[in-house]
């Protein structure tokens, strides 16, 4: 996984998605983004601002939109697949994450197993 970055607003900037992504923008929209089978422009701004968080905190959405009004129809497709790229990378790390998860119980209930049959041995 590779870092995704975008060129917005004069500034190379790097997306990155956190959990906290998914509040933030439906807070922003007062809705589930998720069941929009096509992304407005609105939906994009949030998601770009969001994902520009972890290297900007300080960020704000109206400096994203007025940025994002100056970009045209063929750099706002790329837009959307570099939001939907760094969307993924975020979706393959937390799928790494549960994956190892579950091999700690795997191993957890190894080791529950084993201390019960040495109970029973004592």
């Amino acid at each position: 996984m590779r870092d995704v970055t975008v060129k917005i607003g004069g500034k190379k900037r790097t997306l990155k998605y956190t959990k906290d992504v998914y509040y933030k923008v439906g807070e922003i929209l007062g809705k589930s983004w998720l069941q929009e089978e096509n992304l407005s422009a609105k939906v994009i701004g949030a998601l770009l601002w969001a994902g520009l968080l972890c290297e900007d905190p300080n960020l704000d959405l109206a400096e994203v939109e007025k940025a994002m009004g100056e970009i045209n129809r063929k750099k706002l497709r790329k837009l959307q697949k570099a939001i939907k790229r760094a969307l993924l990378n975020y979706s393959q790390k937390l799928d790494q994450g549960i994956k190892r998860v579950s091999e700690i119980r795997g191993k957890v209930d190894e080791l529950g197993k084993t201390l019960d049959t040495l109970k029973k041995d004592i």
